[in-house]
């Protein structure tokens, strides 16, 4: 009994020893990062991790027992609006208006307070997010709060990592859903498409923005009555801008880039046997020819200066279909083109661009309705979405398969100029900057608050333009880009 008292009184001694060294190295440890806190969450859970999305994850700390900083949000006012006139379905607006505070925990003190007013526009808008059940929040407020996010910590200083935070420059379309972005040559300007209704009418507004600024220098309005307008892109020197349509023809006006002015239109078009739309427009690199692609099984070949068909493309086959993308090689020898059909079958394909011979076909893919095709900026790859998920890389002279990666169903892509990054967005509003040649993920980018379908990088670099389904066009300062492998 005696051994037994001695063992007992020394486990005891050892286990008050190691509560005594826990305890002073739980006191001795500083506290770091951000604990966050949402009171009553019911009905708002979804929104609210919109806003945490733009939180660096760095910042955040595994408990509040553990962070230095507590980030309270309540919200203030709820309310919950169903959009059954839509004709795709049901869509819930939901309006939050919520006060953020930030509590040093060690001092005590609050350290910032801010008020956000309507996490949704008023009214329903036309347009539903991916998702179940369908529900809207306005992107506008979550850009403004991670700014608030960023700029209180930063004044702070104390107990948080550096960060490399990206906080983009929104451009306020005013519309619904935007479908195309892309940069001048000299990356100065934007010019964007958007539309206020998902519907056959498809897009009726042309923006052309200042970068730097995000002032709004030019609108192209479409007319009540048609034609609407799907996408738009510059000419190689700056000076025009060709915008595609959809209309019964569907065709590209081109315009003077500065004025706004009309230049020349099409002659001709795509016909479907009803309305019909141009999915994707632009100019070859030298800027003598016009690319578009159509809802009518074609792309076509157009002289940029007279307007006249020089030839088709034509991917015509026993269940039509719609070629949604189209575009040059660099250097203008080629054309790739990704087309799907009524059954969801997708078929890639490159051309010779001054014959309009077939060079290269990828096997047709069940289930693969293609959302992107684009070269590499050396001509030697290019990029699409798969017939799973992830973003594929192909050789562009054999159609090997070269790289795959990526988990999620991606809707957008963009190469960085340079060839080694490469830009993804996925339905949930999240853009990834991924390294080309590893396949992993350089950087997040969490704002957009619905699909994002363009992307677009600027010919330095510099920037990147993300726009889809929210009511915002973000540009990305890229300045300061990850490492990525060598090619």
């Amino acid at each position: 009994m005696r051994h037994l008292s001695i063992i007992a009184g020394t486990i005891l001694i050892l286990f008050a020893f190691i509560l005594l060294q826990a305890a002073q190295a739980q006191e001795t440890t500083p506290r770091a990062g951000i604990a966050v806190q949402i009171a009553d969450a019911e009905k708002t859970d979804n929104a609210l991790n919109r806003l945490l999305a733009t939180i660096p994850p760095d910042w955040l700390a595994a408990s509040e027992d553990t962070a230095r900083y507590l980030l309270v949000l309540t919200p203030l006012f709820v309310e919950v609006e169903r959009c059954d006139y839509i004709p795709q379905g049901a869509l819930t607006r939901i309006q939050i208006n919520l006060e953020a505070r930030v509590t040093d925990l060690e001092t005590g003190e609050t350290i910032g307070r801010q008020s956000f007013e309507g996490l949704s526009p008023p009214g329903c808008p036309a347009i539903l997010n991916s998702g179940d059940p369908r529900e809207y929040y306005g992107v506008p407020d979550v850009v403004q709060f991670g700014r608030w996010v960023y700029d209180t910590m930063t004044a702070a200083d104390d107990g948080l990592p550096s960060v490399n935070v990206r906080i983009p420059l929104p451009l306020w379309t005013g519309f619904v859903t935007t479908f195309s972005a892309n940069f001048s040559p000299d990356g100065q300007h934007l010019v964007t498409v958007s539309t206020r209704v998902v519907s056959a009418t498809a897009g009726d507004t042309v923006q052309v923005w200042n970068v730097a600024t995000g002032e709004e220098l030019l609108r192209l309005v479409s007319p009540p009555e048609g034609p609407g307008y799907t996408d738009a892109s510059y000419s190689p020197d700056g000076r025009r801008i060709v915008v595609g349509s959809r209309e019964e023809v569907a065709t590209a006006y081109i315009f003077d880039a500065e004025t706004g002015e009309p230049v020349l239109q099409l002659q001709g078009g795509h016909i479907c046997g009803g309305t019909c739309g141009v999915e994707e427009v632009s100019y070859s690199p030298d800027g003598s020819a016009i690319l578009t692609a159509g809802g009518d099984d074609t792309a076509r070949v157009w002289d940029a200066e007279t307007g006249e068909e020089l030839f088709q493309l034509d991917h015509t086959s026993p269940v039509s279909g719609i070629v949604d993308h189209a575009r040059y090689s660099p250097d203008g020898h080629t054309i790739l083109t990704a087309r799907y059909d009524r059954n969801f079958v997708g078929t890639v394909r490159v051309w010779d661009a001054d014959s309009g011979a077939e060079i290269l076909q990828l096997p047709s893919v069940r289930n693969w309705p293609i959302y992107f095709a684009r070269y590499s900026p050396d001509g030697r790859t290019f990029v699409t979405d798969g017939p799973g998920a992830g973003v594929y890389v192909w050789d562009a002279a054999t159609g090997e398969e070269l790289n795959h990666f990526g988990d999620n169903q991606f809707w957008a892509a963009a190469y960085h100029p340079d060839g080694r990054l490469i830009a993804t967005g996925d339905r949930g509003g999240t853009v990834l900057i991924w390294d080309a040649a590893a396949g992993r993920v350089l950087e997040q980018l969490s704002w957009h608050n619905g699909r994002v379908g363009t992307l677009d990088y600027s010919s330095d670099g510099r920037y990147l333009a993300s726009a889809g389904d929210d009511d915002v066009v973000l540009i990305w300062d890229m300045s300061d880009l990850p490492e990525a492998s060598s090619n």
